[in-house]
């Protein structure tokens, strides 16, 4: 069984690969499938598919703002020790 095509020299629906009118290849429609997602179970619930929490980028810069920060109290407490 053979999925209906569309012949549009004879301008007519017609079953089988070829028009058996006048031999021109079938038109048929690509099969639309969307992917379905699925709903969330719980209300607050992630729907897409990134992880939860800080990305790598995020944790890159607290750790130079800390590293900054350790930097600023070590160059302050050897200002206080010099004067």
């Amino acid at each position: 069984m053979s999925k209906t095509g569309y012949c549009f020299r004879c301008d007519e629906p017609t079953a089988g690969k070829m028009c058996p009118r006048c031999g021109a290849e079938l038109y048929r429609e690509k099969d639309k499938s969307r992917p379905r997602s699925s709903r969330p179970t719980t209300v607050g619930s992630a729907t897409s598919d990134r992880p939860v929490g800080l990305g790598v980028w995020a944790i890159v810069a607290i750790v130079v703002v800390a590293l900054l920060l350790v930097a600023i109290a070590v160059v302050a407490s050897s200002a206080v020790g010099v004067s």
